[in-house]
């Protein structure tokens, strides 16, 4: 081997160890980047060569490449906001690089940095600047394989639709040792100086339930009892705020043998028509009993919802994107899909912590989360770099004292060089 090839060779290990260094570097300064994937070097020895005509082989120096280790797992921190999103297992999110990114102009990107907070138009965007791409709940969630169906995730402008009222449910149990009320002889529901509308009769049980329309609008309805014979119990449904004296609804429950109410011989209305934008609702009194128990409401139940607004978000373990509201409801808003390929460590580095479609990557395919080989998504949670600070340290040093070596070998190469011409001469 001549001087040129050891000062070659050495030079070789000086770049190489370089490029170990910068990897090094890079992993250190990136150890609390949400999602960072940390980069290993590889080694290889350069292309040998013949020396002589015994064909003895010399190595010709050393090659190193930095890789990412994209399939490694980072730990999963926990944090208060609902929008930060951490992949437990395989997956990457969907992003754009505008909130209008379109697939054919602008290559989507990947990434496990799920830091996401609204922007000023309730795009919800990272701390690298990636738009969270998803399918909104009502398009066709069969199609989600398809880039082209996915928008950016937006959580602006939603307003919490009322939920019409559409049924009232009351338990309740008289007893059937108390005695009648003194004014049970006198009770007409249709004469208002002597029915439960009025309160001109007091009665032995009454609820009141809001009921909404489709609008939100809200009225009180009251249910009043009163027990008017053996196995006969008087019921009326009035508008609470009205002051008519006339019921909405009027008739008997009248109870079998057994304390039940038997629906055949009763005649108060199964249906409540409001009118007004009020869809009709369902008057469930089947769990009414007559026992030797003393007289007392168990239980009521009705549906509906005024307008509301939204109070929180929240991502199940599927990716659906859902809004609390002020009124009870859940509305789903959003199926954020997870981007799966064949060979994962193939994808192409892209800026902030994100990575680019390659053909090395293997086929693309967008699927709900947890399906298959798909991760979970959790939310109120960000995935922590997979960088491990005491092994880069570790690296870092075995790193120096390479470079260190490699540079000793081109001043021992220079020295014997130096020596040998001075011999020469």
């Amino acid at each position: 081997m001549s001087f040129s090839g050891i000062f070659s060779i050495g030079l070789s290990g000086l770049n190489a160890h370089t490029t170990s260094l910068e990897a090094v570097s890079d992993n250190i300064a990136n150890s609390q980047t949400v999602g960072f994937r940390r980069a290993r070097t590889d080694f290889s020895q350069l292309i040998a060569q013949q020396q002589s005509a015994r064909n003895n082989i010399a190595g010709n120096g050393v090659n190193a490449t930095n890789r990412h280790l994209i399939n490694e797992q980072g730990f999963i921190n926990r944090t208060q906001s609902s929008t930060d999103l951490a992949i437990s297992g395989n997956g990457f999110f969907v992003v754009s690089q505008t909130p209008d990114g379109n697939p054919t102009t602008e290559p989507f990107l990947f990434t496990r940095a799920g830091d996401f907070r609204p922007d000023a138009n309730g795009n919800l965007v990272n701390s690298a600047g990636y738009f969270l791409r998803g399918q909104a709940i009502g398009d066709d969630i069969n199609n989600i394989g398809n880039l082209n169906s996915l928008q950016t995730v937006n959580i602006n402008n939603i307003t919490g639709a009322a939920v019409a009222s559409t049924a009232i449910a009351l338990n309740a149990n008289f007893s059937v040792n108390a005695p009648l009320s003194s004014q049970a002889a006198s009770y007409s529901p249709n004469d208002s100086f002597n029915n439960l509308t009025s309160g001109a009769i007091t009665p032995d049980l009454q609820q009141t339930f809001t009921v909404f329309d489709q609008a939100g609008n809200d009225r009180a309805i009251t249910l009043s009892f009163l027990r008017t014979g053996p196995n006969q119990i008087a019921v009326e449904a009035f508008d609470a705020t009205s002051s008519s004296g006339t019921p909405l609804a009027s008739g008997n429950l009248t109870l079998n043998a057994n304390g039940r109410v038997d629906q055949n011989l009763s005649t108060f209305p199964a249906n409540l028509n409001l009118g007004n934008g009020f869809s009709p609702i369902s008057l469930d009194l089947n769990a009414i009993t007559q026992t030797n128990s003393a007289t007392r409401l168990i239980s009521t139940n009705s549906n509906g919802a005024p307008t509301g607004t939204v109070t929180g978000f929240q991502v199940n373990s599927q990716g659906i994107l859902n809004a609390t509201l002020s009124n009870g409801q859940i509305q789903n808003l959003f199926q954020i899909p997870l981007a799966l390929f064949t060979n994962a460590e193939g994808l192409n580095e892209a800026a902030a912590t994100a990575f680019q479609f390659s053909p090395q990557a293997g086929d693309i395919n967008l699927t709900v989360a947890g399906n298959g080989n798909a991760g979970r998504i959790e939310s109120a949670a960000l995935e922590s770099s997979t960088v491990d600070i005491s092994v880069e340290f570790s690296t870092l040093i075995e790193t120096q004292r390479a470079y260190s070596a490699s540079a000793r070998i081109l001043t021992v190469a220079d020295d014997l060089l130096q020596t040998l011409n001075q011999t020469a001469l």
